[in-house]
């Protein structure tokens, strides 16, 4: 299944794997929204144009597909 430009994608987790997708995204023209736990970390893709969230909650409720990169790393 391939998403539109207009599809909602949101971030939870900005780190060493959750930045750089999000970042390619943004650049791509995709609508995103990140959340972070250190609300510093997210302020980079604010600036490229993410929308920044308040909480996981905040972050995921319109999104059309929730990355949880952080996950990803826990799981191997």
């Amino acid at each position: 299944m391939a998403l539109g430009k207009d599809a909602k994608v949101a971030f939870i987790g900005t780190g060493i794997m959750g930045a750089p997708i999000a970042e390619h995204l943004i650049s791509a023209g995709y609508d995103v929204t990140v959340y972070n736990r250190t609300p510093e970390k997210i302020q980079k893709l604010v600036s490229l144009g993410a929308h920044a969230a308040e909480s996981v909650a905040d972050a995921a409720k319109d999104a059309d597909v929730v990355f949880l990169p952080w996950l990803a790393i826990q799981l191997t």
